[in-house]
Parts: C-alpha cells; sequence; structure tokens
C-alpha cells in the first residue's frame, strides 16, 4: 500500500526526472520552488497574524518547481516559462478527473497559480492511473477555465517539439511503470 512518503518521492523523482529532460534539450533550467529556497517547514510553523506577511508567505509557497529559459540562435533569452512538475496517484479515471474538477486537487492548486502568478505557470502533470502512466500538459489558466489538461503527446500548443515531447512520454512510462 502506497503512502504519502512514496508520493512525495515520485514527486521529486519527477522534478529530476523533468529538470534532465530539460537540460538534455538545451533549455536553461533553475531551481526555484520554495523547497529549494526557503525552509518552508519553519514558514508553515511562524506565521503571525499580519496580513501583508501572510500575503507575501502565500505566494512563496506557490512558488513553481522551475524557471526554464529557451536561448535564440544568437544564445539570447528568447522564452521563459514557469514550470510546476506534479505526480500522482489515481484509483481511477473517475478520481483522475475529479482532481480537475472545482473541488479537486489538480484544479485548486491551478486555480491557486492563476490568483498569485496571474495562470503565468505551466503544469507538467505525471499521472499514475491504475499502474497507466500518462503524462499531460497546461497552463493553470486553462486548467481552470476549462477544468481539463491536454495530454502531452496530443497537446499542439506547447513550446516543445513534438518529438522531444514523445521521448519525455517514454522516458516518464519507463521510468514509473509499477512504482
Amino acid at each position: 500500500m502506497k503512502n504519502k512518503y512514496d508520493e512525495n518521492y515520485n514527486g521529486r523523482l519527477a522534478e529530476t526526472v523533468t529538470e534532465i529532460f530539460f537540460k538534455k534539450h538545451n533549455y536553461i533550467v533553475s531551481k526555484y520552488g520554495v523547497e529549494n529556497n526557503i525552509h518552508f517547514e519553519f514558514i508553515k510553523n511562524k506565521i503571525s497574524d499580519n496580513q501583508d506577511t501572510k500575503e507575501v508567505l502565500s505566494k512563496i509557497m506557490t512558488m513553481p518547481d522551475f524557471v526554464i529559459m529557451d536561448l535564440n540562435s544568437q544564445n539570447e533569452i528568447n522564452q521563459v516559462y514557469l514550470v510546476e512538475v506534479k505526480y500522482r496517484t489515481f484509483k481511477s479515471y473517475n478520481e483522475f478527473k475529479f482532481s480537475l474538477e472545482k473541488y479537486g486537487d489538480i484544479y485548486k492548486q491551478a486555480e491557486k497559480y492563476r490568483e498569485l502568478w496571474d495562470g503565468k505557470i505551466h503544469i507538467f502533470l505525471i499521472s499514475n492511473i491504475d499502474n497507466k502512466i500518462t503524462t499531460y500538459y497546461d497552463s493553470a489558466n486553462r486548467i481552470v477555465d476549462q477544468k481539463f489538461i491536454r495530454r502531452l503527446d496530443k497537446n499542439n500548443h506547447i513550446w516543445i517539439d513534438k518529438t522531444i515531447l514523445q521521448e519525455y512520454n517514454t522516458y516518464s512510462e519507463r521510468i514509473f511503470k509499477n512504482r
């Protein structure tokens, strides 16, 4: 039986896989998430009643995992992306669908990213639904608006080349199958 540590372990593994994948394809990847910059366990326990402090800490606690930059042929920064990586295990496709509805986990996180980061965060989701690994990607705004997330291999509105995406899918399946 899986526990919260398994999910946390797989989440960190998903972040590492994503980081290495983007670096391999010549993106500049910078770790940005709160777990990489601030001792967030301390923050959780020490919040005062000051509303300004709570608002700032709320934004800090939702820092996306990575800042990913794409360079053009002149080696100039062409695009910058804020990327959050998620790994989730679902017992069924219905449970996965619920996570994207108004009170579901993925929806609520996308809603928070929309509110605090103007929806500019891109979410990569590696899901395990009954031991079938599927990768998804979408912007926080689109997830909230549509209550849906596009499969990575079917997403035509992404900044990554399709052949590279297929490699990411294949690699993710190989790593997370039977975990």
